[in-house]
């Protein structure tokens, strides 16, 4: 499939996502052409095709030459309810139908139709042949030369207990996740220690630092709901530029009982778009994500207890042949 005038229309500071377009059709293509598509393969290019659907049909209205907005594509799309966004893509035909139907569209609905409308063709095509993990007729990936050596030489980290790759003596350079909420940080804790296999120092210290940032959680969650401290109010923005990642910036508003009128009127439709209808309310769900961050961290501590507490070292380094070897019993 030719994706020229659809990457041609994309932000040129994304060169990674025009990179993710092309991988991901050609790998869904070549899926179809087999007859089974992985659905983690398919819910993967899905998301990377209707987003660049987005971009890329909200780029051409913007290129409309036309310098009086009342005359614009944009505007015309608007009047004939013919702006596409990712979470609706997959009524591209009816959004071809409406633009057709308005006079002062006629490029947009040939750019829809000619660039963006095989790529829905594609994800329709993709949905009979979906099959899940565990289904009989799909059969393993095959490992490259590369995956087989990595897994021979990966240990399990501390503190994410994840295989990584530990070929020097200690785990590598890695990012870790908090379960349940998809928190990251850029380096784990376990990074540069011992295997989980051989030590669990590290894994400790890590408990210790999420003991003490639970206590700060519940005491902020206290802090809050006394109405000493400001209620956090968190949006995205949309009418932002994406970065890098293609991200929208996340925003946030600090607001209490005495300032939430003045807060109110400055920004009027925000607070509109976003529901903020009264201090109590936002209050309250303020209140309920800490409290489901709060457990989170409290199951997130239980489990890394477990790990500690019925900790055992079961290798150890072996200056001879540079490995990781198992030790052996008696």
């Amino acid at each position: 499939m030719d994706l020229t005038a659809i990457i041609a229309r994309l932000d040129p500071t994304h060169p990674r996502l025009h990179a993710a377009l092309r991988d991901g059709v050609a790998g869904l293509e070549a899926d179809v052409a087999a007859g089974l598509v992985r659905n983690q393969d398919f819910t993967k290019a899905k998301e990377i095709i209707n987003r660049c659907i987005e971009e890329s049909a909200e780029s051409f209205l913007k290129s409309c030459p036309e310098p009086d907005y009342r005359k614009s594509w944009d505007h015309f799309a608007y009047e004939a309810n013919a702006s596409i966004s990712s979470f609706d893509a997959h009524n591209l035909p009816a959004f071809i139908k409406r633009a057709k139907k308005h006079g002062g569209l006629v490029e947009y609905a040939s750019f829809l139709e000619d660039h963006l409308l095989p790529l829905h063709a594609l994800i329709q095509d993709a949905k009979p042949l979906i099959v899940k993990r565990g289904d009989a007729r799909l059969p393993p990936k095959p490992k490259t030369a590369e995956q087989i050596w990595r897994e021979a030489n990966s240990m399990t980290c501390q503190c994410c207990a994840r295989p990584i790759l530990a070929n020097t003596g200690t785990i590598a350079h890695h990012g870790y996740e908090r379960p349940g909420d998809g928190w990251q940080t850029a380096s784990c804790f376990g990074a540069k220690e011992l295997p989980f296999e051989v030590d669990r120092v590290a894994l400790g210290a890590m408990l210790e630092r999420m003991k003490q940032r639970l206590a700060m959680a519940e005491a902020n969650q206290e802090e809050v709901a006394a109405e000493r401290a400001p209620v956090v109010l968190r949006y995205v923005d949309y009418d932002a530029p994406r970065d890098a990642m293609g991200n929208r910036p996340r925003c946030v508003i600090e607001v209490t009982r005495a300032t939430w009128t003045e807060a109110r009127a400055a920004d009027e439709a925000r607070f509109r778009v976003e529901r903020w209808d009264s201090f109590d309310r936002v209050k309250a769900e303020d209140l309920d994500a800490r409290d489901h961050d709060i457990k989170q961290r409290r199951a997130e501590i239980a489990a890394q207890q477990a790990r500690y507490d019925g900790w055992k070292q079961t290798h150890q380094w072996s200056g001879a042949t540079g490995k990781w070897e198992a030790l052996v019993d008696g």
